[in-house]
C-alpha cells in the first residue's frame, strides 16, 4: 500500500443564506458554496471555502480519498471528505461541493484506486501472456488517518495462469474490504485469446504456402525480337 496522505487544511466559513442567487454572488467573490453532512450535521451545514484552496484537491484523481481538515469559523476543527463536486457544463469550473464529516477512530467506506507495478518484470507478460485486471479500484472500510493514495499490486513474479486475490494484499491488517470476499480474484494472467492464436497460426500457414508456391512455380521464358527463346528469368 502506498504512503499515507497528509491532511489538507482549509478554512470553512458558515453562511446563513442559501439559494441560487446567493451562490452566484458567492462564486463572484472567488469562493465556493459548500454543504457539510455527517453524524453531527445530518441536516447539512452550509458554508463557503476558498476556490483557490479547494481546487487542487477537487480537481485531483484522489479527491474522494483525501482527508480535509476544515477550520470552522467558530474555532472548531472538523475532518471531512469530498463526496460530490458540481461543475459548470461548459467551463467545468467548480460550482458546489458536498463534504462528508468523518470522526477520529471510526472507519469509513471509501473507494481506493489500484496501481499495478513491475509489469515489465512479469515472466508471463514476457512470454506473450495477457494481463486481465477485473477492477481498477476497491471499496474498503478504513480509518481516516490510514487512507492511502492507492493500493499497490506488484506483479513482478506473475506467470501465465497466475492469479492475485484480495487475501494476497499486504494491507489487509488495516483495512476491511467491502464485501468481505478475500478469495475474490481481481488480477490474473492468461494466454492470448484463442481467436487471436488462430489468426496468428493461419497467417503463418499462408506465409509458408506463399513461400513454397513461389519456389515451386515454373520459371517464365521470354522471346527476343527475332523469336528465339532466351534464358529463364
Amino acid at each position: 500500500m502506498a504512503a499515507k496522505k497528509q491532511q489538507q487544511k482549509i478554512e470553512f466559513t458558515l453562511r446563513e443564506k442559501t439559494g441560487t442567487g446567493v451562490c452566484r454572488k458567492i462564486r463572484a467573490k472567488n469562493l465556493v458554496p459548500v454543504i457539510l453532512y455527517g453524524p453531527e450535521h445530518k441536516e447539512g451545514l452550509a458554508g463557503t471555502v476558498s476556490a483557490r484552496a479547494i481546487a487542487p484537491i477537487a480537481n485531483s484523481g484522489a479527491r474522494e480519498t483525501t482527508v480535509i481538515e476544515l477550520a470552522m469559523s467558530d474555532g472548531k476543527e472538523c475532518m471531512a471528505l469530498i463526496r460530490d463536486v458540481q461543475r459548470h457544463p461548459l467551463t467545468q469550473n467548480i460550482r458546489h461541493i458536498d463534504f462528508y464529516q468523518v470522526l477520529k477512530g471510526h472507519k469509513i467506506k471509501v473507494e481506493i484506486p489500484i496501481r499495478v507495478i513491475n509489469k515489465e518484470l512479469a515472466p508471463g507478460l514476457k512470454e506473450g501472456g495477457l494481463l486481465n485486471q477485473i477492477t481498477r479500484s476497491l471499496f474498503v472500510e478504513i480509518k481516516p488517518r490510514d487512507i492511502p493514495e492507492d493500493i499497490v499490486v506488484d506483479i513482478a513474479k506473475l506467470e501465465i495462469g497466475g492469479e492475485i486475490f484480495i487475501k494476497d494484499l499486504p494491507c489487509r491488517r488495516i483495512v476491511t474490504f467491502c464485501p468481505q470476499k478475500t478469495r475474490w480474484c481481481f488480477i490474473f494472467l492468461s494466454q492470448e485469446p484463442l481467436l487471436k492464436q488462430k489468426k496468428k497460426r493461419s497467417l503463418k500457414r499462408n506465409q509458408q504456402r506463399l513461400k513454397y508456391w513461389r519456389k515451386a512455380r515454373p520459371k517464365k521464358r521470354t522471346r527476343n525480337s527475332i523469336g528465339e527463346d532466351t534464358k529463364p528469368l
